[in-house]
Parts: structure tokens; sequence; C-alpha cells
């Protein structure tokens, strides 16, 4: 069962009911969720909480928040990104 991470800077407590703002609502919709579908909630803040879906109405979705907890905001991997520059005429190929 796939678990879909999802922003909302609204987030309630434990046990409440919640309507998802419409972008939120819209990208769930699109990834075809159902009630009872399990999503992870983060406000960008710092927190984290799960929630299961409640209802999927045209242009809402309602969340019941199952479990609040401080979020890790930052990734514990680390990343390099390199660059490859092509030689001679190549360079200048778009």
């Amino acid at each position: 069962m796939k678990t879909w991470r999802v922003l909302e800077p609204a987030l309630a407590g434990t046990g409440q009911r919640l309507r998802l703002n419409p972008d939120a609502s819209r990208h769930l919709q699109v990834l075809r969720v159902r009630p009872g579908s399990g999503i992870r909630l983060f406000d960008g803040r710092g927190l984290e909480c799960s929630a299961t879906v409640c209802g999927v109405d045209r242009g809402t979705v309602e969340v019941e928040v199952t479990d609040v907890r401080p979020g890790c905001p930052e990734s514990p991997l680390a990343i390099v990104l390199e660059q490859g520059i092509g030689k001679g005429e190549r360079m200048d190929w778009s």
C-alpha cells in the first residue's frame, strides 16, 4: 500500500477531521486516493502527521488525523551534483 506525502499548512491535533486545501485535494484526486487510504501530511515547518482519507468529493478531500509527531524537514542523504561538459563544438549544441 502506497503512502503519499502532502503539504498542508494548517495541521491540527490528533483525531480531528480536516478538509485539505484545494491544491492538496486536487493532487490526491489525480492520484486516485479512496476513502481508507493512508497519507502523510506535513506543514513545512517541522510538523508531520499520519492521516486516513475519510471522504473524496468533487474538489475536496477530507481526512482524519491519526498521529502527530515532529517531522524531519531535512533529508539525511548527502547529495552531490555534477555537470558534464561536452568537448569542442558539442558544448554549443542546445
